[in-house]
């Protein structure tokens, strides 16, 4: 079977390129960046090495990787049977629009498989929106998910190079390619993937954004001592408390399973072997507090249960004065017009009379002053 990867970053090389790569295949890569192509294209390899040295170094060989603009990678799109997309949620339309170039050559029988690695809500059915128009009714191809719980980041001091967990499985939605037989075994099945994907945005990823924006705010460059600050702690684990009840409520998850994921989660992050950094973890936190992300997707699905947690509401506070002291232009545009109120509205689509606007406004203002997070900890009953 043929395999591309488009994305060619830390996730699409280092944890899906290494796992096919694991498996006896060598995937074409394809990238925007032509500084990245030009260096793996120049060393044809690239190394990854594992947190705590948990399994050895390894090489991975690359055959051909092409920038997006190189016609041969649309010919290798078209000629593959499956395709990966790592690129980042916000980038899915333009990968859409290449995706659809490249069926408009695909001459297989075949449907082309398409496999989304992102860490956002519903990202086929984006990319399938940006893939298909109203006018359109090609059917050659089908979009699926997978979840990636694997941490990679670069190799400091390296131009290619990756430092990564030791992951050897990806979750997918088995529903949406039931169709397709003879893929890698390293892709696992889900039966109800929606489910686990909601599960990975509440759970671990609102609380990786907890520990890197309260991380930031508290001065930390490195990632696993934010989660372990013991005031970052206090609120890690009411957030946990709050979330884990709520998916149990709506979802009818078991509480203990429930809860042994969160603390695999937290675990992962207290992981002092892993040396990943906060700037990398709390950039671009306009997006982060989009409404189907990991802060205010929790936020509106515990509200719509009758609950809250100031410990969210807290650690949105912290996204806001991050993205605000970075001069996201989006947060930086919205503040200026109506303060953290009209950011609220705009760009994580809160009613104007949301009940948790005013403490989330009040945790603002601690933050802009400087207060120490322990007298934050004071204002509400987390």
């Amino acid at each position: 079977m043929n395999y591309t990867i488009i994305g060619a970053g830390k996730s699409g090389r280092g944890f899906i390129g290494h796992l096919l790569s694991d498996a006896g295949y060598t995937p074409t890569y394809i990238d925007s960046s032509a500084s990245l192509v030009h260096q793996l294209e120049s060393k044809k390899a690239f190394g990854i090495e594992f947190f705590g040295n948990a399994r050895p170094p390894m090489t991975i060989p690359i055959k051909n990787i092409f920038h997006t603009d190189d016609q041969r990678g649309i010919k290798a799109v078209a000629d593959s049977d499956v395709v990966f997309v790592s690129v980042g949620a916000s980038n899915l339309p333009g990968v859409g629009s290449y995706l659809k170039r490249a069926l408009l050559e695909r001459t297989h029988e075949q449907p082309l498989l398409v496999i989304t690695a992102e860490n956002a809500i519903d990202p086929a059915k984006k990319l399938t929106e940006a893939i298909q128009t109203k006018k359109d009714s090609n059917t050659g191809f089908l979009v699926t998910e997978a979840a990636i719980f694997c941490s990679t980041i670069e190799k400091p001091g390296t131009p290619v190079d990756i430092l990564s967990e030791a992951y050897d499985s990806l979750p997918y939605d088995a529903l949406k390619a039931k169709q397709f037989s003879n893929l890698p075994a390293f892709l696992k099945p889900e039966p109800n993937f929606p489910l686990l994907l909601t599960r990975k945005i509440f759970t671990y990823n609102c609380a990786s954004a907890a520990i890197a924006y309260l991380g930031a705010y508290q001065g930390y460059a490195w990632y696993a001592d934010a989660a372990n600050d013991r005031s970052i702690i206090q609120v890690l684990d009411s957030l946990y408390a709050k979330v884990n009840a709520v998916l149990c409520t709506v979802y009818g998850l078991d509480a203990n399973d429930q809860q042994a994921f969160a603390m695999a989660s937290k675990r992962k992050f207290q992981n002092s072997e892993v040396r990943d950094s906060i700037d990398r973890n709390a950039r671009d936190a306009s997006r982060k507090l989009a409404a189907d992300e990991r802060l205010i997707g929790p936020l509106m699905l515990m509200q719509s249960h009758g609950m809250i947690s100031n410990a969210l509401l807290l650690v949105i506070a912290s996204a806001l004065w991050y993205g605000l002291e970075k001069e996201e232009p989006i947060l930086l545009k919205n503040y200026n017009k109506g303060g953290i109120p009209l950011i609220l509205s705009k760009v994580c689509q809160l009613d104007t009379n949301d009940s948790s606007i005013p403490i989330i406004q009040e945790y603002f203002t601690l933050l802009r002053q400087r207060q120490p997070l322990t007298i934050l900890l004071t204002q509400q009953e987390l």
